[in-house]
């Protein structure tokens, strides 16, 4: 306890949680619930053998989908400063947004685009914010990250 105690003496650690309320949290991270937010491990965590629980990111989950997507020629690069599956033709058909949700380029009116718009918290893609959807595209949210490998092989199925 006297580290927790230590955590919240030191200065520019307001806000941030003591070690004895940390939880599943790591140290130094900002406490959600006092900002309003849902906590990181809402989605992507998962339960071990053990009983613990290790924490996968988005990023991780978008590594694993390039990973699993290599042998179809797919490449891991970059689109708009964030990461990006390219098809061997060097066209996006997928990427990874900052909120750590995922974005499918799939074809509208098709069952796979269908499907990936009813999945709880998935959107059309709207790049600008202003209403401007580009409805091709398929925002799948982290909460849902079990589904981005067979959305990704639709995406990378599907013609331009």
């Amino acid at each position: 306890m006297a580290l927790g105690r230590e955590l919240g003496q030191v200065s520019g650690l307001r806000g941030f949680a003591k070690l004895a309320d940390l939880g599943r949290r790591a140290v130094g991270r900002p406490c959600c619930r006092k900002a309003g937010r849902r906590p990181f491990w809402y989605a992507g965590s998962a339960r071990t053998e053990s009983g613990g629980w290790v924490t996968v990111s988005a990023e991780e989950d978008f590594r694993q989908v390039g990973d699993e997507l290599a042998d179809l020629g797919v490449q891991v690069s970059r689109m708009m400063g964030r990461p990006a599956l390219k098809d061997q033709a060097g066209k996006v058909f997928a990427s990874l947004q900052r909120d750590g949700a995922m974005v499918f380029r799939l074809v509208r009116d098709t069952p796979e685009h269908a499907d990936a718009l009813n999945l709880p918290g998935a959107s059309l893609f709207d790049p600008s914010g202003k209403g401007r959807e580009v409805k091709d595209w398929v925002v799948v949210p982290h909460s849902s990250a079990d589904t981005w490998t067979d959305l990704a092989e639709a995406a990378l199925s599907r013609p331009r």
